[in-house]
């Protein structure tokens, strides 16, 4: 019995260490949430865009705050590069089924544009965030939009 018990408390800090305390209750609540990022990350308030999402992402501290970190640097690698902002566009949702959907969006800037995804997974029970990525290759959205886009 005394095993099960130092076992559990073993086990007690890591799942404290897992960043996500919500869910979404609808996909209205997922788009929502997905604009709010995409304007935080064009006024370069990353910080507050992964606050934002970190309460829907079923990922442990230590990675997000890493992957944070890292954004972070980048923006401001990439900020000559891109200049100013301008504004966001939500380009498409796909879907599979009702199992995951997939939100892209591209943030303009003056003279570039940087390309956000965000993947959603659905455990039979409720919609969580499961992946974001963030990049610069805009141009590979034209393998997948139609003629005149």
């Amino acid at each position: 019995m005394m095993k099960k018990y130092l076992f559990l408390l073993m086990l007690w800090p890591a799942m404290l260490m897992y960043a996500q305390e919500k869910s979404f209750a609808d996909e209205t609540a997922m788009r929502r949430m997905t604009d709010e990022v995409a304007q935080l990350f064009l006024k370069n308030e990353i910080g507050q865009a992964f606050e934002t999402m970190k309460t829907y992402w079923p990922m442990p501290e230590v990675e997000l705050s890493s992957l944070e970190t890292q954004t972070v640097k980048l923006m401001t690698l990439l900020k000559a590069r891109i200049g100013d902002p301008v504004d966001y566009v939500f380009l498409r949702e796909k879907r599979l089924k009702d199992v995951a959907v997939q939100y892209v969006y591209l943030l303009r800037y003056e003279k570039h544009a940087l390309r956000l995804r965000f993947y959603f997974y659905n455990n039979g029970q409720y919609w969580m965030l499961n992946t974001f990525k963030w990049d610069d290759m805009f141009t590979n959205e034209f393998d997948r939009c139609e003629t005149g886009g």
